[in-house]
């Protein structure tokens, strides 16, 4: 999947307006297993390497 399959996936994912303890599309609690994952991809894309602690 490329970032904007992941930035698609995190917006159908997001919280209900009628029932915020719940995600809108799967209704598991919110942030479901589908909204952290491309979370984290999406993160992923935005830092790429690790950084590094030496200096």
């Amino acid at each position: 999947m490329d970032r904007e399959d992941w930035r698609l996936l995190a917006a159908r994912h997001g919280q209900d307006g009628e029932e915020p303890r719940r995600c809108r599309d799967c209704r598991a609690y919110w942030p479901c297993d589908f909204r952290l994952r491309a979370e984290v991809e999406l993160a992923a894309h935005l830092r790429p390497y690790p950084i590094s602690s030496a200096t």
